[in-house]
């Protein structure tokens, strides 16, 4: 931990390292910062539909009662070569990590995205977070699915490195 404080000031800026250009204003790192002791599923309606970050990280915004959760749904060219067709107020079901930004605001750095309006699935991360693209398992699908969210027939698949 390095702190550094300016003479002539009450200030001080406290640095915990990380990449912060892999960051965007939200404190999180959208692309690595996937935990897998968050995870979690959420249901709730689109409000705002994909949007680039100033990182060129894709986020869609659902409610869920009164409160709005922005889901991080991969780069700005894996979704543009796998976009889901979704709408403002499609029902949306996210099984992702969650995460607090330093906005204040909760965030989902989404696993898999069910639209459960429009009937398409993706992909986005494995189940230890790994982005899909990397590995060529980005699942896009309009099967109908099974008990327990999965495609009929299809399973889990795992792999990669557990981050720390």
């Amino acid at each position: 931990m390095s702190a550094v404080v300016f003479a002539g000031t009450a200030h001080a800026f406290l640095w915990f390292g990380g990449d912060d250009a892999a960051k965007s204003k939200t404190g999180i790192d959208l692309k690595q910062g996937y935990d897998v002791n968050t995870v979690m599923t959420v249901t709730g309606r689109v409000t705002r539909l994909p949007h680039a970050d100033d990182k060129k990280n894709m986020l869609l915004d659902i409610a869920r009662g009164a409160e709005t959760i922005h889901v991080s749904i991969g780069t700005e060219s894996t979704w543009e070569k796998n976009a889901l067709a979704i709408s403002l107020n499609d029902e949306l079901t996210v099984k992702g990590s969650k995460a607090q930004g330093n906005d204040g605001e909760m965030y989902i750095l989404a696993q898999r995205l069910n639209d459960r309006s429009g009937g398409g699935q993706l992909m986005i991360r494995d189940e230890l977070g790994n982005m899909a693209r990397k590995a060529g398992k980005v699942e896009f699908s309009t099967r109908p699915q099974a008990p327990g969210g999965m495609p009929r027939g299809g399973q889990p698949r795992g792999g990669g490195m557990i981050r720390h």
